[in-house]
């Protein structure tokens, strides 16, 4: 009969794993390799790219956007549209009522001429008695629906040369649209002494006076009920011949000119 030997400790346990392989290390006094950049190329698809903007193309929109920010901000600004019409429709309101104004009254200055020129009392011997000028004039008012009234309180004057050698005072009288009106000035010499010339011409029939002939008024323009004052000054330019007896106008101008 055989002997039962019991197991032994290294009989019931399982063997032990074997250790791994010794990796190489580095030796400790070895350096480490340096850094070296390298350049690496990506190709990307077109439609992919995306531009970056220049710096000033955001200062420019900044600025815009600044800009309108303040155009929001500004009452002014939203009603000066409005403004401008309004300014507008004022503007060709008084347009079209000043044409009407000028087609209906059709306003125009008076044309005036002399008639005829007659002096008295030319006897330069005489110590009392001084020359009388009488010159008969004829005025048109070619305006349409507007009249003129001259007042009184105006002044006339002729002068010969720049001298002033009579003077006197206008008529009063009135003239309506379409009228010819005719009055008379009267004159009166400011000294009895005459001018060479004017004396000259006493003796020859042959012998040219020029003259010039001022008159200025305070008229009043009439349209239907409305009046409106202003000063007018009427200018004429004349030479005569035969100055004592059948004076003849050889020659004249005349302007008339509306002031405030």
């Amino acid at each position: 009969m055989a002997e039962w030997v019991p197991p032994t400790a290294s009989a019931s346990r399982p063997p032990l794993p074997q250790p791994p392989p010794d990796l190489p290390t580095k030796p400790l006094s070895e350096p480490e390799p340096p850094f070296r950049s390298e350049t690496y190329i990506v190709q990307v698809p077109k439609e992919q790219i995306y531009r970056i903007p220049p710096p000033e193309n955001a200062y420019l929109a900044e600025q815009y956007k600044n800009n309108l920010n303040r155009r929001r901000k500004s009452p002014c600004l939203t009603y000066l549209p409005w403004l401008l019409a309004v300014i507008a429709a004022v503007g060709i309101t008084i347009a079209i009522v000043a044409l009407v104004f000028y087609l209906v009254v059709r306003p125009s200055v008076p044309e005036v001429s002399i008639e005829a020129f007659a002096a008295k009392n030319l006897n330069h011997n005489s110590r009392w008695e001084k020359p009388k000028y009488d010159i008969s004039m004829k005025t048109l008012n070619p305006s349409a629906n507007m009249g003129y009234i001259y007042g009184s309180g105006g002044k006339a004057s002729m002068s010969h040369k720049g001298v002033v050698i009579a003077s006197g005072e206008p008529p009063r009288f009135d003239q309506p649209s379409h009228n010819e009106t005719a009055f008379h000035l009267v004159l009166r010499g400011s000294s009895n002494k005459l001018p060479k010339e004017i004396q000259r011409s006493l003796k020859g029939p042959k012998e040219i006076v020029t003259l010039s002939l001022s008159v200025n008024y305070v008229v009043r323009l009439k349209i239907g009920v409305i009046e409106l004052s202003k000063s007018m000054s009427i200018q004429c330019d004349f030479r005569v011949s035969k100055f004592a007896k059948g004076t003849k106008i050889v020659s004249q101008e005349c302007s008339v000119e509306l002031g405030q």
